[in-house]
Formats: structure tokens, C-alpha cells, sequence
């Protein structure tokens, strides 16, 4: 009987994991079709890179997050898409959660700007914005 729940357990837990992988692709693919220039500038946010490789060591807060990355948009308007934060000791955003979290908030929303928080305690802000 523990073999068929530990079985039964580790079968939920991998089916979660890819229902969790689709949609974080569906959001990808919404946001590049409706909002494509928003989605580059979260591509290029959370593809934080040194001497051209990718470093996967953003932290929040950090100068980088607060500054984030600016593009321009399809009507000429700045793009930002930050991590604004107060986080006490500084909390680790690893790329593919850094992806999935904006991703999220651009497919869902009706412009492609949207925030929200998150972290141990809410204490990230993670933002697109029109500057």
C-alpha cells in the first residue's frame, strides 16, 4: 500500500509539473503575439548577462531589478519591466521563475502593463509599466 501511494503521490506531482510547464509556455506565446515588444524587454530583463553568458544571479532588491529594462514600445512609448523590492536579506529570482512571473502578467492582462508580488513575504514587486 505505500509503494501504490508513494507511486500515486509522485504521478500527481509530474502530472502538476507539466500542466505547470504548458501554461507557463501558453503565457510566453500570448504575451509575444499580443504584446510582442513587451514581451522582448522581459526577455531581455531576466536574461541577465556578463561578458555575454547568462549570470541566473538577479536578487531582489538589487540596482539591476530597480532599474530593469527599457524598450520601446509600438506607439513610441517607453517600456519597463522591473523588480522593485524591500526584501531583507536579499531574495533570489531565478530565470525561468523571472519568465514565468512576467510572462503571467502579461498574458493576463488587458494592455501588457500589470505588477504583483512575490517572494517570502510579498516582498518583490515585479512590474511592467509604461514610463
Amino acid at each position: 500500500m505505500k509503494t501504490f501511494t508513494a507511486f500515486l503521490t509522485l504521478a500527481i506531482l509530474a502530472f502538476t509539473a507539466l500542466v505547470s510547464a504548458a501554461t507557463d509556455y501558453e503565457n510566453a506565446v500570448k504575451c509575444g503575439k499580443r504584446f510582442p515588444k513587451v514581451s522582448q524587454a522581459i526577455e531581455k530583463f531576466c536574461s541577465k548577462q556578463k561578458d555575454g553568458k547568462l549570470t541566473n544571479d538577479l536578487v531582489v532588491p538589487s540596482e539591476y531589478a530597480k532599474k530593469g529594462v527599457h524598450t520601446i514600445g509600438l506607439k513610441g512609448k517607453k517600456i519597463l519591466v522591473n523588480i522593485l523590492g524591500d526584501c531583507a536579506p536579499a531574495q533570489w529570482v531565478p530565470y525561468n521563475w523571472c519568465n514565468a512571473q512576467f510572462y503571467d502578467l502579461c498574458a493576463n492582462s488587458v494592455t501588457g502593463y500589470n505588477w504583483r508580488r512575490h517572494g517570502k513575504d510579498d516582498c518583490q514587486w515585479f512590474g511592467i509599466s509604461e514610463r
